[in-house]
């Protein structure tokens, strides 16, 4: 790998006057990518894994070739992404993000592996009522979901949830990006959230809090054992869930269109067409469509984490996008396409949105796209 660099370099040096650390070049992002993956090529973390959400490693082995393979059939992208990307935080951390695909958990730590991350977790999961809690579906398997108090965390809420959940969506506010601990993108108060794939309400509980009696919450979650927890939370916390209303459908492209689904928790599945082993069918919705039957006014901050449907929501969310231009927290980890492509589907509707990047587990998922107009 590294002699794939210097080659590089050579040849990069004979090109006529091309800046290759001027940001947004074409072979900046490729000098960069080659050389991150350089710098970890020779690593081997044993330590650099989340065995409570995965369980063993080898369930996790990346074959470099293949995960070349599909990205290279996204590059063109993936460099005009890092080109939109405002801030040196946001193109590092998308650098770093790649090798990891690529490479994966034994050769590339990502920014949140360190001792402090495994210690919150320990201290947060002293900080659940261990013997009050329920059993929910999760994947192929189901998990055990505890009651816990935040008031030691210095949030008023009541929540069955997981002590990962609680440092994702509340410690480190996965839907807020900060520098230099500033809040650049997030919910404020007194603003109108939509909160696309609310799952548990965990974070519709979150936005709640954060904006108060003179904001509202749509939060939009439509899977039968997700909504049972998430009933449970609102009910936990009467003062808060009052702001949120929820919408028992999935956001689309189009309204009306019928879906059918297999209930397995946060990482449902989800298709248009009917199949063996689904539990249930329902229509969709657009943001758009909602705003016109609730008659908003404004829409200050959307946030989307809805298992790779977030393409078709935002194009169903153009209207609004247009007249408010909201602030976005968009998740982009579902696949190579969502990760490569989400941000052009925004930046291609001319709106003057800045883009950053953040990333908020040891692993791929939780990735977020943030927007902002200035």
């Amino acid at each position: 790998m590294r002699e794939v660099v210097a080659e590089y370099d050579a040849r990069n040096a004979m090109e006529n006057g091309e800046n290759t650390t001027e940001r947004g070049g074409g072979n900046a992002f490729y000098h960069m990518l080659l050389r991150r993956l350089s710098e970890n090529w020779n690593n081997d973390f044993s330590d650099n894994f989340d065995f409570g959400i995965f369980g063993t490693p080898e369930r996790m082995v990346v074959d470099p070739r293949e995960s070349l393979k599909e990205i290279e059939l996204y590059l063109d992208n993936l460099q005009s992404m890092y080109s939109l990307l405002d801030d040196e935080r946001s193109r590092d951390l998308f650098l770093q993000l790649l090798a990891f695909r690529i490479l994966g958990h034994r050769k590339v730590r990502l920014p949140l592996s360190h001792r402090l991350y495994f210690e919150a977790i320990d201290k947060l999961s002293r900080l659940v009522d261990t013997e009050n809690n329920t059993q929910v579906r999760f994947l192929d398997r189901t998990k055990l979901l505890y009651q816990a108090d935040l008031t030691p965390v210095n949030l008023p809420i009541k929540i069955f949830t997981t002590p990962m959940t609680i440092l994702t969506q509340f410690l480190l506010k996965q839907y807020e990006y900060t520098t230099d601990e500033m809040m650049i993108i997030g919910a404020q108060p007194g603003d109108v959230v939509i909160d696309g794939g609310a799952c548990w309400g965990d974070v519709a509980l979150f936005f709640a809090n954060r904006v108060g009696k003179s904001g509202k919450v749509y939060s939009f979650e439509f899977i039968p054992g997700n909504l049972d927890i998430f009933s449970i939370n609102m009910g936990l916390n009467p003062s808060l869930g009052g702001n949120v209303e929820l919408i028992a459908q999935p956001l689309w492209s189009e309204s009306g269109v019928r879906t059918y689904y297999r209930d397995t928790g946060p990482a449902s599945n989800v298709t248009l067409a009917k199949f063996d082993g689904c539990d249930g069918v329902v229509d969709t919705i657009t943001i758009d469509d909602l705003v016109s039957m609730e008659r908003l006014k404004r829409v200050d901050f959307i946030k989307m984490d809805i298992e790779g449907a977030e393409q078709y929501a935002l194009n169903g969310a153009r209207e609004t996008l247009q007249e408010f231009t909201p602030k976005l927290a968009i998740t982009v980890y579902h696949s190579m396409n969502d990760f490569s492509n989400i941000i052009h589907v925004i930046n291609d509707m001319n709106l003057g949105y800045k883009f950053y990047l953040g990333h908020f587990t040891i692993y791929h998922g939780e990735t977020v796209l943030f927007a902002i107009k200035p």
